[in-house]
């Protein structure tokens, strides 16, 4: 049985992939942007991870904000480099030239600000409170199936796998898993309400509701040019229907 709920930093991750697209890099209001540039030559500093997250831990900004056309390889790679340096990274949101806004009255917008902070305020309240007794709760279940996983010669693990939540912030989402002994990988579960009481340390995090949409993975990420992935609401560990 494997318990596995950290990701050590691996010689894989420390060199630069072979597809990683040369950027440009804009600091603005303690935001560190990233763009993709049709240049050839690459920045140093952003092919030596270890420089990289030094670079980033020294650095005064507050979050890195990646462009949405990047592909899986440098969105991994930049997403990693935040984790390790501790700041927030978000994926840009694209398209918003095409996205039709409508103006409101000075008045109602400043009302209607306020009545979503109050209700958002509320919202992660309760839904990490909910998570909290959950997990308190499911803790004997888990930690019973992982018993068994053992006398049955399964290889259970808790891993983690990338994905852009609310605003195109990428975080880490928990999930449990059974290592294939043909294959030699981890298999997510696909049945079974256990399988979702990973994702409630997500919940605790505030990177998911209790109840939303799905989470995109960081795989999937050639759906972001689409706007077919709400970027406003949080996701959910349970999908609404």
């Amino acid at each position: 049985m494997l318990l596995k709920t950290s990701e050590p930093i691996s010689s894989s991750d420390l060199t630069a992939p072979s597809d990683l697209l040369p950027c440009s890099l804009i600091w603005r209001d303690h935001k560190l942007m990233v763009k993709l540039t049709s240049s050839k030559i690459t920045l140093p500093a952003t092919t030596n991870f270890s420089h990289l997250v030094e670079c980033l831990k020294r650095s005064t900004i507050k979050a890195v904000r990646l462009d949405s056309k990047m592909n899986k390889s440098s969105l991994l790679w930049w997403a990693k480099a935040c984790r390790n340096a501790g700041k927030d990274c978000y994926v840009s949101r694209p398209n918003l030239s095409t996205m039709k806004v409508t103006s409101r009255p000075y008045t109602l917008q400043l009302q209607a600000n306020s009545s979503l902070r109050s209700r958002s305020l509320w919202d992660t309240v309760w839904n990490k409170l909910v998570a909290l007794i959950l997990l308190i709760c499911s803790t004997p279940v888990i930690v019973t199936r992982f018993f068994l996983g053992m006398i049955g010669g399964k290889q259970i693990s808790v891993q983690k796998k990338w994905a852009i939540g609310e605003q195109g912030k990428i975080f880490e989402l928990f999930e449990l898993t059974i290592l294939n002994p043909s294959l030699d990988i981890p298999i997510p579960l696909t049945s079974g309400i256990i399988r979702h009481i990973p994702k409630l340390i997500n919940v605790l995090r505030g990177d998911l509701n209790l109840f939303g949409s799905s989470p995109l993975c960081i795989d999937s990420s050639s759906q972001i040019s689409s706007l077919a992935f709400n970027w406003r609401a949080k996701p959910g560990l349970f999908i609404k229907a």
